[in-house]
């Protein structure tokens, strides 16, 4: 799909001032740019899907990459609910691989799995205490990760849970505060929505 095709959607769904708006918002994160130019995304976008700006979050873009829009609402209710375990699975292993590997997630898809498995440690520690030192700390420990890895699964992820402003508080680093003012800032930059 070319991007004027992309375009041309979104300029006769919103008014002009919102799809120039969300146009800006989605190229600031170069995964969720790359999964809206795929032709498969548009086809779902053509049979009605997509016009609501609350379709445009990054948490709904990756939902919907991994097949699990339907999960949207239940993920935003308190108390948390755990996910499925073949997903959970999935999720901590794409989680773990990105860790591993220090690098950035591949597509949309890895990202928001990833984004998966740190509300599952929400879930499951009940706060977001150390979230940021384990963010920039490899597994072994010996070494920090390059805190861009995780821009995309953190703006998917501040879509996924009802307290996205505890979140953001969680990602403050007193030892790096350079990265969490940068996933601070690309959470605010690719939000369509005021949460």
């Amino acid at each position: 799909m070319t991007a004027q095709r992309f375009f041309d959607f979104l300029h006769t769904t919103f008014e002009p001032s919102l799809a120039a708006r969300l146009s800006q918002i989605l190229r600031r994160d170069s995964l969720i740019w790359e999964y809206v130019q795929e032709e498969i995304f548009f086809n779902n976008l053509s049979e009605g899907w997509g016009r609501d700006v609350h379709d445009w979050t990054p948490a709904t873009l990756g939902l919907m990459a991994v097949g699990e829009l339907t999960l949207r609402d239940q993920l935003l209710k308190e108390p948390m609910e755990g996910l499925e375990s073949s997903l959970r699975v999935r999720a901590v292993r794409a989680y773990e691989e990105i860790r591993r590997k220090g690098e950035a997630p591949s597509d949309l898809k890895v990202a928001v799995l990833a984004a998966l498995a740190l509300r599952e440690r929400r879930r499951l520690t009940g706060n977001w205490n150390g979230l940021a030192d384990e963010l920039i700390t490899a597994p072994t420990g010996v070494r920090s990760l390059n805190p861009e890895i995780w821009m995309t699964p953190l703006t998917c992820l501040v879509g996924m849970v009802g307290d996205p402003f505890d979140l953001v508080l969680g990602l403050w680093a007193p030892k790096n505060e350079t990265a969490g003012l940068r996933w601070m800032l690309h959470i605010y930059e690719t939000q369509p929505t005021d949460r």
